[in-house]
């Protein structure tokens, strides 16, 4: 059967128990409100012996080569602060044990990101930051010294990803 798209809420999928051989999910549950209804869920669907996959990230570790460490934290923060779920990364084995999968493993990648990747980004916290009360001025500094290192080809960003897998039994 070929694979069809559709939208839905993760936490209230909308198929029968057992339906799946396997689920997937990359870059979702540090969205969703309540990450454990969703994980719940993909248990839900598939069927005894079938296998959960998940690929998320933890915005905590988000790393910049930034000469101002203050701003740099700042801009972390405020992706940690703008996301649902910031760490699900690093909590991925213990709650995929919670929703009763066994054979859990949990791989850290640490993947770098291009600037153009994540400029959007970026300028969205740069106003954040500056709506928090950072000075404007400094803030507007990172974000050109940010700009100069991509221009220089020195530009440099990484985040970990967390790839997890566990089997229903």
């Amino acid at each position: 059967m070929p694979a069809t798209f559709e939208q839905g809420d993760a936490q209230h999928l909308r198929f029968e128990s057992g339906a799946f051989d396997a689920c997937r999910t990359e870059r979702m549950l540090c969205h969703v409100p309540d990450c454990e209804a969703a994980l719940r869920e993909m248990v839900r669907v598939v069927r005894p012996g079938g296998r959960i996959g998940v690929i998320d990230v933890d915005t905590a570790g988000v790393m910049i080569d930034s000469s101002d460490r203050a701003i740099t934290a700042a801009f972390a923060a405020s992706m940690t602060d703008t996301i649902q779920n910031p760490w699900i990364g690093r909590t991925l084995r213990r709650r995929m044990a919670e929703v009763g999968l066994v054979d859990v493993v949990v791989e850290a990648r640490v993947l770098e990101i291009g600037y153009g990747a994540i400029e959007p980004m970026i300028d969205a916290h740069v106003t954040l930051m500056q709506q928090a009360g950072l000075g404007a001025e400094a803030v507007e500094e990172w974000k050109r010294e940010l700009e100069y290192a991509n221009l220089a080809g020195t530009f440099f960003m990484a985040m970990t990803m967390f790839l997890a897998t566990g089997r229903k039994p």
